[in-house]
């Protein structure tokens, strides 16, 4: 035997309709919210990935002869002696800004390294002409 509400749903006609249309409505609401939930997981994962790197940040303040930006990398702990194709040393020699190049030097940069490009810090020179 059924029972009221087993007879609404199965019942045809305009009753079984509306009623067919609300769990249809349901449905529809919870495939949105489910793909907006993923679309968003998805949107924070390319964000994460995409997102530029300490050293990243550090190589772009150095550019931008930026030394307070530089300096809060250098304390958050970023190597001033990472192996770059130019090194930070180089850039900072290039922005002819001493006290950017003896902010990276208090921290670490070894002067020294040679960088992937094959320049040692001391012999580039400031115009960015390559050197043989």
């Amino acid at each position: 035997m059924r029972t009221a509400a087993q007879n609404v749903l199965v019942c045809p006609g305009f009753l079984g309709f509306v009623f067919w249309a609300i769990r249809r409505k349901f449905v529809i609401v919870l495939a949105l919210v489910l793909s907006t939930i993923l679309l968003a997981r998805l949107v924070a994962l390319v964000h994460w990935n995409t997102r530029a790197s300490a050293i990243e940040r550090l190589k772009t303040a150095i550019r931008r002869c930026d030394a307070s930006g530089s300096e809060a990398l250098l304390k958050a702990g970023v190597n001033p002696s990472t192996p770059l194709y130019v090194s930070f040393l180089d850039l900072a020699i290039r922005c002819d800004d001493p006290h950017l190049v003896a902010l990276l030097l208090r921290h670490g940069a070894d002067p020294n390294q040679q960088s992937m490009a094959g320049y040692h810090s001391k012999l580039l020179p400031r115009a960015g002409k390559s050197n043989p």
